[in-house]
Formats: C-alpha cells, sequence, structure tokens
C-alpha cells in the first residue's frame, strides 16, 4: 500500500491491511466495546506499523451548537389558524 510521504493511513487503509471491516477499525480507534481482543490487537498492530493515530478528543468547536431555531408553522395558505 503506497501513500504519498507525510500522509496518515486512513481508516480504509487499516482495514484493507488488517481484513477487517471499517467499522471494526473505528471501534478499535475509538476504544469501544465488542471488539475480539485478537482483533484489537491486530488493528492496533497495524496503527503503529502504518503510521496512523487515533482520534484524540473532541475540540469545542466540534460541539458548538449551530444557533439555528426551529419553528414549527402551520401551511401558510391553510384555512385554520389554532392560534386564534
Amino acid at each position: 500500500m503506497s501513500r504519498p510521504r507525510g500522509q496518515r493511513a486512513t481508516v480504509r487503509d487499516l482495514a484493507a491491511e488488517t481484513g477487517v471491516s471499517i467499522a471494526t477499525v473505528s471501534r478499535v480507534l475509538n476504544n469501544q466495546a465488542h471488539v475480539a481482543p485478537d482483533t484489537r490487537d491486530l488493528v492496533q498492530r497495524a496503527v503503529e506499523r502504518l503510521g496512523a493515530q487515533a482520534p484524540g478528543p473532541r475540540t469545542a468547536p466540534d460541539r458548538v451548537a449551530s444557533g439555528a431555531v426551529y419553528l414549527r408553522c402551520p401551511y401558510p395558505g391553510s384555512t385554520t389558524r389554532p392560534w386564534r
């Protein structure tokens, strides 16, 4: 598997290298349950070998709310007006 120099391995690269699904690689990288210990070790060795990095903790800008407000209004042409 060849990547340009300095480019990190992707989840797809790790899945192809280890023969497991992308979902399994993601579970290992995010330290989630329901992964067999042997599979977890296999993926972690591939991470070290390919120079991949597990995702770090999410930062505040990732969690900022959009500020959008959802307002539900009846259809503009409706003859029923429940607020009257």
